[in-house]
């Protein structure tokens, strides 16, 4: 009765181990997905948009940006577009035109095009590694690029 028991109780928890991890590998697919999408109705992923200009640290830049958009919210761009008929109001607008109500993020295609939004992206990815302040990174972005 033990062993008979001691089976079944093994079984039962192997299948919800299997069921768990499975759940989780495809809910992790999902979200992949969903985080790649530049546009809910086109599907197009980060990679195809940037392979249509592929200047160095594109991606990086773009991948920074949007795990990083409440910090490049924070940092002017020194290319222009601040003060142009882009009308950006900081480095976020340089990589990412939108979000929708489903968090899908519809990329701009501007960062893609300017090397200083790309290089301004990758200083500030390397001085947040640094332990750098939102506030120290800003005024060494304006010291470097205004």
């Amino acid at each position: 009765m033990n062993k008979t028991l001691f089976i079944i109780t093994a079984v039962i928890l192997s299948v919800a181990l299997i069921a768990s991890v499975t759940y989780s590998f495809d809910l992790k697919n999902k979200v992949a997905q969903l985080e790649e999408t530049i546009d809910g109705s086109t599907g197009q992923s980060l990679d195809d948009f940037i392979a249509a200009n592929p200047i160095k640290g594109t991606k990086e830049a773009y991948v920074f940006a949007r795990a990083n958009l409440e910090v490049i919210k924070k940092i002017n761009c020194y290319c222009g577009c601040q003060s142009s008929t882009y009308g950006h109001k900081s480095l976020a607008d340089c990589f990412v035109k939108k979000i929708n109500d489903k968090s899908v993020i519809e990329y701009s295609d501007h960062g893609r095009n300017c090397q200083k939004c790309i290089l301004e992206a990758l200083d500030t990815k390397k001085w947040l590694a640094e332990d750098h302040t939102y506030e120290q990174i800003s005024k060494l972005i304006d010291t470097k690029y205004k």
